[in-house]
């Protein structure tokens, strides 16, 4: 009867805390040091951008200012007197190359930026559109700087010939992320029939704001991503009809699939979840561009059950399905380099990006030693969390501490801890239209990047996922946040009680406190939601936005007393 009884006795509490504790907590603002925001977007993809330039202005600015300071410092090239920085003159040059193909192949994408600019500055924030196209063209400038010159139909005027040489990195020498990304798809035997889609971003360490961006456009499908901010998405995204990542190519520069000048692998992010109904309708956009940059190998899970990659390059693509590299259940991995047989002659030598190809057999171990339905949301979470590595050579796991050591580049072989920790990691279910996104590392020890010691955030996280289901309407979706919040507030308030008398003072109390901020982020959410209750128009997205922002907050801050609580009892 006890058991019973703790779930009605739990939402009793909570609502009671709701009717009497509203005239305090509403009249607080959101949580400024929320450990993500959430923005939510509807309308023209002009409009869409405006609401995510007003939501998200001044993270668009940090993370537009770490942008410049890396092109104007980082970004280097080497002739025959030696190795040189890049001007800036220069750079301005290379994004007019990429703006070019940007607004030749995706002028919807255009609107966007142009939308984001306009509502940074409704709120005295001034960004430009170049800004926004360097903001995407980040990674290929610092990856994959083409060696070619520029195309004539771009109209700008070229380089000095000696200075389009660029000799590629051999070799990893410290643990910077260097394209760290690895993913996998999996569908049928594997999963049970519930095909998904997961990847771990190891991106660039000094751009740390992040954003889940909700839209609901006029033209084109809903689409969810958790994204840098200032782009529209960022190597991954899912809308009503599928499921997709992308991990960078890193190719060899001496081959016809060699990083060249064309379209940017962001456009691709954009397009793909915004206008393809299907993994064909992306394969046939990718087909008619000309793929740039670090565009590279895109893993789908479509609704209807498939589940399998494409790898795209300069010179061809090919897909990759499940079987095909002998994989024993319907899986397909990834990491950065090209595995299939049609595409692996322009794959980058294992001498020159060792951990590419141990992240890549790191995975493919796990998921083909998991049982037939088991590769799932559990099997993905302890994936990236796991610190180990296989070691094909020697046909043996090793492992790498946690937190990572900084200066052990063996930490560059482990899925999920990519060097600097990672920067997010995403499950995707289309079937289900579910995901779960995590910002920051898996161990939650990304705090040296993400969660600094000045930071307000307190406590920090350590690594839990939100969850949002896709549905039809704003609305809609925030009302299943809820419910799937109240879940996690429920297992977290009973483990609280069941195991509190047992915790010391200091424990018991710092887990109380946390408890009730994700208990006061849930009542936020909710008064605003019963007030917006059928309001889908573009005027009330900034309150949907503080919602959805309060629901992620209730989410992380519940869970992570949980994993506290389970910390605690094995020790």
């Amino acid at each position: 009867m006890m058991k019973r009884s703790r779930c009605p006795l739990f939402l009793l509490g909570l609502f009671t805390v709701l009717i009497f504790y509203c005239p305090f907590v509403f009249a607080v603002q959101q949580d400024s040091a929320s450990p993500i925001k959430v923005v939510v977007v509807s309308g023209s993809n002009y409009e869409m951008g405006v609401q995510y330039g007003e939501q998200a202005a001044g993270l668009i600015e940090a993370n537009r200012d770490a942008t410049w300071d890396l092109l104007n410092t980082k970004i280097k090239y080497t002739d025959q007197s030696g190795e040189h920085f890049l001007k800036h003159d220069d750079i301005i040059k290379d994004i007019k190359v990429w703006t070019y193909y940007i607004e030749k192949y995706d002028p919807k994408l255009v609107e966007w930026l142009n939308g984001i600019s306009a509502g940074c500055l409704k709120k005295g924030v001034k960004i430009s559109y170049v800004d926004l196209v360097a903001l995407m063209v980040l990674p290929q400038e610092l990856w994959a700087r083409p060696a070619s010159p520029y195309p004539a139909e771009t109209g700008v005027a070229a380089l000095a010939p000696e200075k389009n040489f660029f000799k590629p990195v051999r070799e990893r020498t410290d643990t910077r992320a260097v394209a760290s990304c690895t993913a996998f798809a999996a569908t049928g035997s594997a999963t049970g029939n519930d095909p998904m889609v997961s990847l771990t971003l190891g991106f660039i360490p000094e751009i740390t704001q992040y954003i889940i961006l909700f839209a609901y456009p006029a033209e084109g499908e809903p689409f969810v991503s958790l994204t840098m901010a200032g782009k529209v998405t960022n190597n991954t995204g899912m809308n009503s009809h599928f499921a997709w990542v992308m991990t960078a190519a890193v190719t060899h520069p001496a081959t016809p699939c060699a990083s060249t000048w064309g379209v940017n692998s962001e456009v691709y992010h954009h397009y793909l979840q915004q206008y393809c109904k299907s993994p064909k309708d992306a394969m046939n956009f990718l087909d008619s561009t000309p793929p740039g940059g670090v565009t590279g190998i895109f893993l789908f899970a479509d609704k209807s059950g498939e589940a399998f990659a494409y790898e795209v390059g300069a010179c061809k693509s090919a897909v990759r399905k499940p079987g095909d590299l002998g994989e024993p259940t319907d899986f397909v991995a990834t990491a950065n380099n090209y595995n299939g047989g049609e595409m692996k002659p322009f794959a980058i030598p294992a001498e020159w990006f060792a951990d590419t190809y141990i992240r890549y057999a790191t995975l493919y171990q796990k998921l083909s030693k998991a049982k037939p339905g088991d590769i799932g949301l559990d099997f993905a979470k302890a994936c990236w969390l796991s610190n180990d590595w296989f070691d094909a050579v020697n046909n043996a796991w090793k492992t790498v501490s946690v937190p990572n050591d900084p200066d052990n580049l063996e930490t560059c072989n482990v899925p999920g801890n990519n060097c600097e920790g990672g920067e997010s990691q995403v499950i995707q279910f289309p079937k289900q239209k579910t995901v779960y996104l995590q910002p920051g590392g898996p161990h939650g020890t990304s705090i040296k990047n993400y969660w600094p010691p000045k930071s307000p955030l307190n406590p920090k996280p350590t690594g839990e996922y939100t969850k949002w289901q896709l549905l039809k309407s704003i609305d809609e979706t925030a009302r299943a946040a809820s419910t799937d919040t109240i879940e996690m507030l429920k297992k977290a308030s009973n483990s609280l009680e069941q195991q509190g008398k047992a915790l010391d003072v200091k424990n018991k109390a710092e887990l109380e406190e946390l408890l009730k901020k994700a208990k006061e982020a849930w009542h936020r959410a909710e008064k605003i939601t019963a007030g917006n209750s059928g309001r889908n128009q573009a005027a009330f997205n900034h309150q949907w936005g503080s919602v959805y922002t309060d629901y992620a907050t209730a989410q992380l801050f519940s869970q992570m007393v949980s994993t506290r609580l389970i910390a605690l009892s094995k020790n």
